[in-house]
């Protein structure tokens, strides 16, 4: 004879369930968490290996908000990679995620990221149009508004606005200088030495803008933003007809990449 679950059996066994579903989800968020953590250290090839790990916890009871942290990493890293046809869908999930939740920051980071996407792709006008709806969402006094203001100073380079980039790198370096956001003040600076040593060709300024950017990198251990900073600096040496400078951060640029 088959008996049938008392109320108290019933209850205890959903309990269970619960704890086991709220392990799963944390043990998910803290793995989220490390390619958080990786990537800011730009260490790529750990960051990858983690959010691998992370896809494979991804199932039907994960929470939208997780499933969005997984989809945004994830289509970022398919850029790093250059797999952009691969990333656009996924970018698609994690801005429909973001609408679905409501959640405004979310909503800014995907179309960011969508940009970022379009960008590579050589879309630069869709990539201001989405960076620019993006940039009426968030408060003007935050990092992200100024992050995206530094995404506008890109594309604005690859459609040769050169005044109009240099003008948008000043504003978000202000900012972040003011704030102490080093890994994106430090970002600000290598684009400012690619902007003078590619299009105005003010080579000694750009150097001086590479070497901010490598002591802010070396300040919060960047190891991969690092690298191409030195990649960055012996391309300038090399305008100014100095190869052995050159020749010297080519070197510890690969020695760099290597390490990360």
């Amino acid at each position: 004879m088959v008996r049938s679950l008392t109320l108290i059996q019933t209850i205890v066994l959903t309990c269970i369930a619960a704890v086991s579903l709220k392990a799963q989800s944390s043990d998910l968020q803290s793995t989220l968490d490390q390619v958080k953590v990786y990537n800011d250290q730009g260490l790529m090839v750990k960051a990858d290996s983690v959010l691998e790990i992370a896809g494979a916890m991804i199932d039907s009871d994960t929470s939208p908000e997780d499933l969005f942290r997984f989809k945004f990493d994830y289509g970022h890293s398919l850029i790093s990679k250059w797999k952009l046809s691969e990333a656009e869908p996924v970018f698609k999930e994690a801005l429909d995620l973001s609408y679905q939740m409501s959640d405004t920051s979310k909503i800014v980071a995907a179309l960011s990221g969508m940009a970022t996407l379009k960008n590579f792709k050589g879309e630069v006008f869709e990539a201001i149009q989405l960076q620019e709806m993006a940039k009426t969402m968030p408060p003007k006094d935050s990092v992200t508004y100024y992050s995206l203001m530094s995404n506008l100073g890109i594309a604005y380079n690859d459609i040769q606005q050169y005044d109009k980039s240099l003008a948008h790198y000043l504003s978000a370096k202000r900012y972040f200088k003011k704030e102490g956001v080093y890994l994106n003040l430090a970002l600000i600076e290598n684009n400012l030495g690619e902007l003078y040593r590619e299009r105005f060709e003010d080579f000694d300024l750009a150097q001086k803008h590479y070497e901010e950017a490598i002591r802010l990198n070396k300040l919060i251990s960047n190891q991969s933003h690092l690298s191409m900073n030195y990649h960055n600096l012996a391309l300038n040496h090399l305008k100014i007809d100095q190869p052995d400078s050159a020749l010297h951060y080519i070197l510890r640029a690969i020695h760099l990449r290597e390490q990360a």
